[in-house]
């Protein structure tokens, strides 16, 4: 079990550091991508499925961290609570 947390962790951390790091990086790309780094966010045991999928309750913690940073690259009047 810590071998599969870690080899995930592996996988999701090349994946921010080699993919979306260097995307949202790059000057062509400038206002036209971005992501919510979610690393971290989902401590507790019963939040997951296994090592790389959310259970229910930890996809709706997830949803709230992601709305938070969606409702702010809206214009103002388009956003929400």
């Amino acid at each position: 079990m810590a071998q599969q947390k870690r080899f995930a962790a592996l996988l999701i951390d090349g994946f921010h550091d080699n993919v979306l790091q260097p995307l949202a990086a790059r000057a062509e790309f400038s206002g036209l991508f971005t992501f919510v780094d979610l690393r971290g966010t989902l401590r507790q045991a019963d939040a997951w499925f296994d090592e790389m999928h959310p259970t229910g309750a930890g996809f709706h913690t997830l949803s709230l961290k992601l709305r938070r940073a969606a409702n702010a690259l809206l214009p103002p009047a388009k956003r929400r609570a």
